[in-house]
């Protein structure tokens, strides 16, 4: 039975850089998926911030009376 041959140390290393160099490219583009996603979400609470805000601002309006001058406005 023939012995099955051991890699050399020099293509272990070789394997091994390239390993790295595959492992830190993947790496990199999760970091900048990481960053686009936290924009995303960023953007997102603003908008839920505004939307919040207008929602408060109606209920405001809405749950009291209008002054005299509106009502002469709506009148005309």
């Amino acid at each position: 039975m023939p012995r099955k041959q051991r890699p050399s140390l020099g293509d272990k290393r070789r394997a091994l850089a390239r390993t790295r160099a595959e492992l830190e490219e993947e790496l990199k583009e999760l970091l900048r998926e990481e960053q686009y996603i936290s924009r995303q979400v960023a953007r997102a609470r603003e908008q839920v911030r505004y939307y919040e805000q207008l929602l408060g601002d109606l209920k405001t309006a809405w749950g009291r009376r209008p002054p005299l001058a509106e009502y002469v406005r709506r009148m005309r």
